[in-house]
Order: C-alpha cells, then sequence, then structure tokens
C-alpha cells in the first residue's frame, strides 16, 4: 500500500503524507498532515482568552463601568500595548 484516502478531505495521497498511529490497523493516522494541522491551529485560535471583540471596543474606564454594570465583581487586570 503506497496511497492512502485521507478521511478529512476525501484526497488520495501518498503514505509519508500520514502521522503514524499504532493503534490503527495499517499504523497510520486516517487524517492527512495537512488537515491535522489546520484542525488543531483552529482550535488554537479558538481557546484564546479575552477575545470578545464587543468588549475589546471600550476604552479601559469605559469597560471597568461597562463589566460593573454588567454585575462583574473582581479584580480585572489589562495589558495596554503601546507601539511607538
Amino acid at each position: 500500500m503506497e496511497t492512502k484516502k485521507c478521511t478529512a478531505c476525501g484526497s488520495i495521497l501518498p503514505i509519508s503524507e500520514f502521522s503514524h498511529h499504532p493503534k490503527t490497523a495499517d499504523g497510520l493516522c486516517n487524517v492527512c498532515m495537512s488537515c491535522r494541522s489546520a484542525k488543531i491551529s483552529k482550535g488554537k485560535k479558538k481557546q484564546q482568552p479575552g477575545t470578545n471583540p464587543k468588549l475589546a471596543q471600550f476604552k479601559p474606564r469605559e469597560l471597568m463601568d461597562e463589566l460593573r454594570a454588567r454585575g462583574y465583581k473582581g479584580t480585572l487586570t489589562y495589558v495596554q500595548e503601546i507601539k511607538l
């Protein structure tokens, strides 16, 4: 067997495009490396904390007032980036 079909994109690719997986019958993953890396990078983008676009529009003082109005209680910490 020199080729295998990727279950994600449906392409028939050489076996060098698949990672090793000891628990499968042929010893290879069912998804090609490019589809697998795309899925992993997509998942990392979703997991980034503090990416609420509606709250990102507020200035620091307005953000504190908005969070207080929403019932937030606790400590707020933010980092200000300044480009020179």
